[in-house]
């Protein structure tokens, strides 16, 4: 608003002094041109009347000859005075008959410098005073530089030019620069444009005012929301939202932050999920060890091995839980040791499917497999890690099978990646909970039963040991009915190519 207020006001004065220094050249061209008119006038008097001595019969002897003049000159004469007769009739009225017969001499080649005032020779009736209007500025000398009519000046003429008649020098006219505006309308006219452009300029400084003032507001209302928004998540409230308003670079900041927001919030859910999921998982087995061994101590259950064995589960539940869960947090921390070597992935797929053939049977469950001309194609990769991902992948289909049920794989290679599916048609995963499914803790049975659904690790290591490779997985509904897992490996460059 201040920047707008300071370029107005400067605007203001250099508009100011343009206007005057244009006015100043406007007022110079006019007092050239009637110089001009002022001088014609001289010599046309002169050619009329053969001497001066018209000039020095009084101070405005002057002002009316040119007056006279401008009637008779075509730029000011009136249409009712164009005629010839009319003319004629001006010469004899205001001008006396031309004296003839005089001596033609050479004119000055270039106009004589200014005479210096103390030699000129002033007659008595030379008019003398203040006064700043145009003839009054006019100065007119002799041949033998005899002031005729004027007053002289400290400094030279501003314009200084030569009167001849029939080529003969008569004498010389000047004109004095004004020292102020010749006419009171003049400087009326300066003020009052000085006036127009001050009112003009606050009534801009107002509207400059009332419009940066409206777009600060309406600037600063969402920015506000974005500041009240961005307070709200670090009070951890990351619930919070903000109106989008408009479709520009504030909306679309806006809708980013809604983003965020949304993002930090599923975070902050998965975060309390997880604590939840961890202390259940954790809390089950240590229950039931407690309970166990206080009522040994109690003396309400007796130390027999099927004791012993039921403890022994319990605490190895409770170390593959823990084991899981490290193996997460080095893969996710990229700290994951991987011994890689070439291998063919699929080759290993079906021998992981073969070590499941007696507990497929059991459940019923038929093994298909589509690999094409894909065995021969090598991968490098820890095959360990590939081949837990496959077992978790079939205990996952075994666990949650609801025989009899297929199970196919296959395998391509598309571009430089190798595909790998996994797909049955059990009971499959509801659509909405596929994003969902290889987040950790998560079991599509919520009854949480860690025997139907398992410690719900399974699916999270599998994602977090394929990305750990440089691959994918991801989870698809297998229509007509059961689910279909994916998952693609790089091939190294000779397979690649």
């Amino acid at each position: 608003m201040l920047n707008a207020i300071l370029i107005v006001g400067v605007m203001v004065v250099i508009a100011n002094l343009l206007v005057s220094r244009e006015f100043q050249g406007y007022i110079k061209a006019n007092d050239l041109e009637r110089f001009q008119i002022v001088k014609e006038s001289l010599q046309e008097y002169y050619s009329l009347n053969g001497n001066w001595d018209g000039l020095i019969s009084g101070p405005g002897s002057l002002g009316v000859i040119l007056n006279r003049s401008m009637m008779m000159d075509r730029q000011y004469r009136q249409p009712a005075i164009q005629s010839p007769r009319r003319r004629n009739y001006l010469k004899q009225r205001f001008f006396f008959p031309r004296e003839r017969g005089r001596k033609r001499e050479r004119p000055f080649s270039t106009p004589p410098p200014f005479p210096d005032p103390s030699s000129l020779n002033l007659l008595p009736n030379a008019p003398k005073g203040p006064g700043d209007y145009f003839m009054q500025r006019v100065v007119v000398f002799d041949n033998n530089k005899n002031l005729l009519m004027g007053r002289l000046q400290s400094h030279p003429p501003e314009f200084m030019e030569e009167l001849f008649h029939q080529g003969s020098l008569l004498g010389r006219i000047g004109l004095y620069p004004p020292e102020m505006l010749p006419h009171p309308r003049d400087e009326l006219f300066l003020k009052t444009k000085s006036t127009i452009f001050w009112v003009l300029a606050i009534m801009m400084g107002l509207m400059a005012t009332i419009i940066s003032l409206g777009l600060s507001w309406y600037l600063l209302k969402p920015v506000k929301k974005l500041t009240e928004g961005t307070q709200a998540l670090a009070r951890r409230e990351f619930e919070a939202r903000v109106e989008i308003e408009s479709r520009d670079e504030l909306g679309q900041l806006a809708e980013d932050f809604n983003h965020m927001a949304e993002t930090l919030e599923s975070f902050e859910n998965q975060r309390r999920q997880w604590l939840s999921d961890i202390s259940h998982e954790l809390g089950t087995p240590l229950s039931v060890l407690r309970g166990e061994i206080e009522a040994i101590q109690d003396g309400v259950r007796e130390m027999t091995p099927e004791r012993l064995e039921s403890l022994h589960d319990e605490v190895m539940q409770l170390n593959r839980i823990v084991e899981d869960l490290k193996l997460i947090n080095r893969a996710e921390a990229g700290a994951l040791e991987l011994r890689k070597e070439e291998f063919s992935a699929v080759e290993l797929l079906s021998r992981t499917a073969s070590s499941f053939q007696t507990r497929f049977e059991t459940h019923q469950i038929q093994v298909t497999r589509d690999f094409g001309q894909t065995l021969d194609i090598m991968i490098q990769a820890d095959p360990d890690r590939i081949r837990q991902v496959f077992e978790n992948l079939m205990e996952n289909v075994i666990r949650h099978g609801d025989g009899p049920a297929i199970l196919s794989l296959s395998a391509r290679k598309a571009n430089s990646q190798l595909e790998l599916s996994l797909c049955d048609n059990g009971p499959g995963v509801d659509p909405k909970m596929l994003p969902h499914l290889f987040d950790r803790f998560f079991r599509a049975d919520e009854s949480r039963s860690r025997v139907s659904g398992g410690s719900g690790l399974g699916l999270a290591i599998c994602k977090n040991l394929v990305e750990a490779h440089g691959g994918q997985i991801e989870a698809q509904e297998n229509r007509p009915r059961g689910l279909c897992i994916r998952l693609t490996l790089p091939l190294i460059q000779k397979e690649a190519s």
